[in-house]
């Protein structure tokens, strides 16, 4: 419904891409959870552990732009 895309990234292959995303973020490691918002701009960075109501909430807020 918001038209959000899915990106999902294999830390397992310690790859030097993920790794510079992850520096970015001030993080070593994972899981890392963002979310971009539509108009472009910094992401919202979600908490480790998830429930569906913060990730839709993110969500359509970043739908907003």
């Amino acid at each position: 419904a918001q038209n959000a895309v899915l990106l999902k990234a294999d830390w397992t292959k310690r790859d030097a891409t993920i790794a510079k995303a992850l520096a970015e973020q001030g993080r070593a490691g994972v899981p890392l959870y963002l979310v971009y918002p539509k108009g472009g701009g910094a992401p919202a960075i979600l908490p480790q552990l998830l429930t569906e109501g913060l990730v839709i909430e993110a969500v359509e807020k970043a739908a907003k732009g």
